[in-house]
């Protein structure tokens, strides 16, 4: 499952793990404690899900033997990418520098 529950004893916490999250994930979520009287607390959740632009359309044309300098563009991203992956997808490669 996606979501997984357990229980710290060290330091009396109980935690939900939400794994590879989507966008139907946001949401509010709550923690209730089956006390009496009950006790709950409410926290809400969005998952940001970055955009990633090519500038220039999905067709360029350029003249045999000239300089081209394609740019990806990611926005609404909490932190940079460390890294990102240009594919030839024709050729089945990687290109790296």
């Amino acid at each position: 499952s996606r979501f997984v529950s357990w229980f710290d004893p060290d330091t009396e916490t109980w935690t939900l793990q939400v794994k590879f999250t989507r966008p139907e994930d946001a949401g509010r979520y709550e923690c209730q404690v089956s006390t009496e009287p009950k006790r709950s607390h409410f926290v809400t959740l969005s998952v940001v899900v970055p955009l990633v632009v090519i500038p220039g359309g999905a067709e360029l044309h350029v003249r045999s033997g000239s300089d081209v300098m394609l740019k990806c563009v990611i926005s609404k991203a909490l932190t940079p990418p460390p890294y990102v992956f240009w594919y030839h997808v024709s050729q089945n490669y990687i290109l790296l520098d």
